[in-house]
C-alpha cells in the first residue's frame, strides 16, 4: 500500500511558481482603477491588520453576497446593502471584508477563504462561486470581473488544493477575522483569543427586535434599519392606539386589539428574522458593550409592554362621540320622541338630543356631554356634581347611576320655571345625559324617574 502524499510545510509564500517570482505587495496599497480608490481606502485599515507584507493582491472588487431566496424576502429592501462586501483575491485566500450600507467604510463580519480549503472556484457572467470542502456554497455577485488571466491563475491554484488534499488533515474554510486586531478565528469559536472581542449573537439581536423597536438592527450595527423600524413600528402602534382610545364601543375594541395583535405579530416576527440574519455579518464587539445590551432586553420588554396595555385601560379616553341613547318602552303610545332638527326656539339649547313629549303636555329636554378627555368615570361624577351643585351622591333608578337636581328655565313667557333635573352617568360610554323637566305639576319629577327607571340602552345611529 502506498503511503499518502502529505501536504508540504508551509513556508509562508504562495507554492505556485508563478506567484512566488512576483514582487511583494501591501495589500492596503493596491494598484486600482479610479473608481476602486474609494473602496481600496475603506478597507486598507482591517485588510493590513489581515493580510501579510509578501501576500501579492491580484483583484479587488465590490460585490454582493448571496443568501437563500426567503433570506432576501425577509432582508426586503435592506438585502443588497447588508451583503455589500469587498472582495481581495490574493495569492493565498479570498477575503471578504462586510462594508457599511454607503459602501464607505469597512463594517460587520470579515472572513478569508484560504485557497487550500476551496475545491472549486468558478467565475461566470459576473458571479463568483466557490465551494468549500465541507460542500458549502458561496456566492457574490460581482462588480468588477477579474481578468481571465487572474481566473486561470486561481484555478491552478486551486487544482493544486485538490490534488494534495488528504483527508486527516483539517482545513478550514471559512475562517472568521477579529475586526479589531485582525486575528483569525474557526467559525464555531465565540469571540477572539487575543483580544477578548466577543462575536455578535444573532439570538440576542432577535430578542432585542422583540423587546424594543428597533433595537435588534441597532444591535446589528445597522442604524438606519433600525431607525426606519422604529419608526414604522411605533405609526403602527400609534394608529392602533387611536383606535382603541376614540371609541367606547365594545366589539371595536375587540376588532382592533385583534387586528392589532397580528399585524404587531407579524412584525415582531419579521424585526426578529431579520435582526438575526444581520446579525450574523456583523462584526465583533467588546464584552461590556456586549453585556450592556443584555439589560436592553428585559428593560425594553417592560416599557413596550406598559406601552401596549396603556391604550386597553383608557379605552375610549378620547371619544367625543355620543354612541348610546336612552330608550324606552311605550306600549301605551303616551310619549312622542322629537329629534333634530328642532325648532327655532329650541335650536339653541347646547347638545340637545332629543325632546320627550307627554300627551297631557310635559315635556323632557335631553342634553348629552361627553367625559373630558382622559377623565375617569369617579373623576367626571364629581365634577357634574360640582357644576350642578348637586349634595347627594348618585343613586340607582333600574340599571342607571343618576345625580338629582334642581334647575331653571326660560318660560315661553319670558319668566322663569323650576326645572327637575336628572343627571344619568354612562360610565362604559363615557357620556353624560341631563334630562331637564318642568318640576310642575307635582307628579311630573316622578313620572320621569319612573321613566328612567324602566329605560335601556340603544345605539344612537339606531335611531
Amino acid at each position: 500500500m502506498t503511503e499518502p502524499t502529505r501536504q508540504p510545510p508551509t513556508t509562508g509564500r504562495d507554492p505556485d511558481p508563478a506567484t512566488t517570482t512576483a514582487s511583494p505587495r501591501r495589500a492596503g496599497l493596491p494598484t486600482v482603477a479610479p473608481h476602486q480608490r474609494r473602496l481600496a481606502r475603506a478597507i486598507a485599515a482591517p485588510a493590513n491588520r489581515i493580510l501579510e507584507n509578501d501576500e501579492e493582491l491580484l483583484a479587488l472588487s465590490e460585490a454582493v453576497a448571496d443568501t437563500r431566496p426567503i433570506d432576501r424576502a425577509v432582508l426586503g429592501g435592506l438585502w443588497p446593502q447588508a451583503r455589500r462586501v469587498a472582495l481581495l483575491l490574493t495569492s493565498r485566500r479570498l477575503l471578504e471584508i462586510g462594508l457599511s450600507s454607503s459602501g464607505r467604510r469597512a463594517l460587520g463580519r470579515i472572513r478569508s477563504f484560504p485557497w487550500d480549503g476551496i475545491p472549486s472556484l468558478k467565475i461566470e457572467d459576473g458571479w463568483l462561486e466557490v465551494r468549500t470542502w465541507a460542500e458549502d456554497l458561496h456566492r457574490w455577485c460581482l462588480r468588477d470581473v477579474p481578468d481571465p488571466a487572474v481566473e486561470r491563475r486561481l484555478l491552478k491554484r486551486v487544482n493544486l488544493a485538490v490534488s494534495t488534499y488528504v483527508p486527516s488533515i483539517s482545513r478550514t474554510a471559512p475562517l472568521l477575522h477579529c475586526g479589531s486586531c485582525g486575528a483569525s478565528r474557526p467559525p464555531e469559536a465565540g469571540g477572539c483569543r487575543h483580544c477578548g472581542d466577543t462575536v455578535r449573537s444573532p439570538q440576542r439581536a432577535a430578542q432585542l427586535a422583540v423587546a424594543a423597536p428597533g433595537a435588534g438592527h441597532l444591535y446589528a450595527l445597522r442604524p438606519l434599519a433600525a431607525a426606519v423600524r422604529c419608526a414604522v413600528e411605533l405609526a403602527v402602534f400609534a394608529l392602533l392606539a387611536a383606535g382603541v382610545l376614540l371609541t367606547t364601543d365594545r366589539w371595536r375594541v375587540v376588532a382592533t386589539v385583534g387586528l392589532g395583535t397580528v399585524v404587531l405579530a407579524v412584525m415582531k416576527l419579521h424585526a426578529a428574522w431579520s435582526a438575526r440574519l444581520l446579525a450574523e455579518r456583523a462584526g465583533a464587539i467588546a464584552p461590556p458593550v456586549n453585556d450592556r445590551w443584555r439589560w436592553v432586553v428585559p428593560a425594553g420588554a417592560l416599557l413596550s409592554l406598559a406601552a401596549l396595555t396603556a391604550p386597553l385601560l383608557l379605552a375610549g379616553a378620547l371619544d367625543r362621540d355620543i354612541d348610546w341613547r336612552l330608550e324606552f318602552a311605550d306600549s301605551a303610545r303616551e310619549w312622542r320622541v322629537a329629534v333634530p332638527p328642532f325648532s327655532a326656539e329650541l335650536g339653541n339649547i347646547p347638545n340637545l338630543q332629543e325632546v320627550w313629549s307627554h300627551r297631557d303636555g310635559q315635556w323632557v329636554l335631553v342634553q348629552s356631554w361627553p367625559f373630558h378627555r382622559f377623565e375617569p368615570a369617579r373623576r367626571a361624577t364629581a365634577r357634574v356634581s360640582r357644576e350642578w351643585r348637586v349634595a347627594r351622591p348618585p343613586t340607582a333608578l333600574g340599571q342607571h347611576r343618576v345625580l338629582e337636581a334642581v334647575g331653571e328655565a326660560r318660560a315661553p313667557d319670558g319668566g322663569r320655571i323650576t326645572t327637575a333635573v336628572l343627571l344619568v352617568i354612562d360610565a362604559q360610554a363615557r357620556d353624560v345625559h341631563v334630562l331637564t323637566t318642568a318640576a310642575e305639576p307635582a307628579g311630573a319629577a316622578d313620572r320621569l324617574r319612573q321613566l328612567v327607571a324602566r329605560s335601556y340602552w340603544e345605539p344612537a345611529r339606531a335611531r
